[in-house]
């Protein structure tokens, strides 16, 4: 009998909710216990499960057409965070887990990752847009969103394989 390849698979679960912007980190405070002291609900941290290489992310906002900007930084163990890359996310119609709906369209920009090692997956279109990101080792993501559509929140759910 052939060898078998056995993959680890994650289910979906809420990474957090941000509920306040708050400004890009700057060359300065990006380091773990900075992190921590940041205000609740204006940030999101994932500390990726162990085995995971590729990370999916989905979000839920507050209403349809709700715009959100969010800075993703990366770090592995207790380094210092460093910057990804800002999806712009916009609210669909599709009911969320959470009386809210999910985000339809994401939008990468200012990309400061390995070539070809994120994906935007189904954007657009009314359906649950998900973004993909080859982890290459990195064990903790953060999310921070710049600009929040006022009383809203943004729900950040992650999985992967």
């Amino acid at each position: 009998m052939g060898e078998v390849t056995y993959v680890n698979k994650q289910p979906w679960g809420l990474v957090g909710s941000i509920t306040a912007s708050k400004a890009a980190l700057g060359t300065t405070g990006r380091k773990p216990a900075d992190i921590v002291a940041f205000a609740a609900g204006s940030y999101a941290l994932w500390e990726v499960p162990l085995r995971i290489n590729t990370a999916e992310v989905k979000f839920s906002t507050t209403a349809d057409a709700d715009g959100q900007v969010v800075n993703v930084y990366a770090a592995r163990g207790n380094s210092d965070y460093v910057f990804v890359m800002t999806l712009t996310l916009t609210g669909g119609t599709q009911t969320g887990p959470n009386s809210d709906v999910y985000v339809d369209t994401i939008v990468e920009s200012a990309a400061a990752w390995k070539s070809s090692g994120t994906e935007v997956i189904n954007s657009a279109g009314n359906h649950i847009a998900r973004w993909m990101i080859n982890l290459v080792g990195y064990s903790r993501v953060l999310f921070i969103a710049t600009t929040l559509v006022a009383n809203s929140t943004l729900q950040i759910y992650g999985s992967g394989v």
